[in-house]
């Protein structure tokens, strides 16, 4: 049976030692095989998707265990991955739900922001950059959409899971990340910006997942009733 070699590195190792001129025939037929079966079994691995997709179906940690993953039914609670010979990741999340990336674990959008989720319904494919920096290589912001707009929802505060505290001037939210929030207090629409007549504004950084209020009293009150319209680039 040929060698089997973990990775390619072994392989030109081995070929270096051995594939060698030496005068007095010492590459021999097994030598040669192992050399050529370990060629071909790395030309075999060489496209991204040549073990097929993985698929995730867990809400517990995901660490990738090939090129290519696919997300479907429960959300992964946290995402890694290591360093592969092609030094890229293609993701696809079938799921409702963002999917955070573990630890201090990011990636660059084409915007030039750091994400550390899958989103919801998204493919996103990751390359490793010279400088060791993970970036993002698919555009989400094309004028045909690859991913679906996320659901505008309705709270009250001091009632409705996942509304803001009363008395604070932020609100947190995963669906918020990467997104441009319109907001509705009552029936009302709140400025997007300080339109310089004090009246209550919200400010956020598309990456962010928090939403800040100013102009606002003492922050949310018990009973508010707020919407959101989110819009996705």
């Amino acid at each position: 049976m040929p060698i089997v070699f973990p990775d390619i590195d072994a392989l030109e190792a081995y070929v270096d030692a051995n594939i060698i001129a030496n005068g007095v025939e010492q590459i021999t037929g097994p030598i040669n095989n192992n050399a050529l079966n370990g060629c071909i079994e790395f030309i075999r691995q060489s496209p991204l998707n040549y073990a097929k997709a993985s698929i995730e179906n867990t809400a517990g940690a995901v660490i990738a265990s090939t090129a290519v993953v696919v997300f479907t039914g429960s959300t992964p609670a946290s995402l890694t991955w290591n360093d592969n010979i092609y030094n890229e990741y293609v993701f696809v999340n079938m799921t409702a739900s963002d999917i955070p990336l573990l630890g201090l674990l990011v990636y660059y959008t084409p915007l030039g922001t750091v994400a550390s989720t899958i989103p919801a319904n998204t493919v996103i494919n990751v390359f490793k950059a010279a400088n060791d920096l993970w970036v993002q290589g698919n555009n989400l912001g094309s004028s045909t959409p690859s991913t679906p707009q996320k659901q505008p929802l309705s709270f009250v505060v001091g009632i409705t899971a996942n509304a803001p505290t009363v008395n604070t001037f932020t609100w947190t939210l995963p669906a918020f990340q990467n997104s441009w929030v319109v907001l509705f207090i009552g029936n009302l629409l709140v400025d997007m910006s300080d339109s310089g007549d004090g009246s209550p504004f919200i400010s956020k950084v598309l990456a962010s997942d928090t939403i800040t209020i100013s102009n606002y009293g003492t922050g949310w009150n018990n009973g508010d009733k707020i919407s959101y319209i989110l819009i996705t680039p």
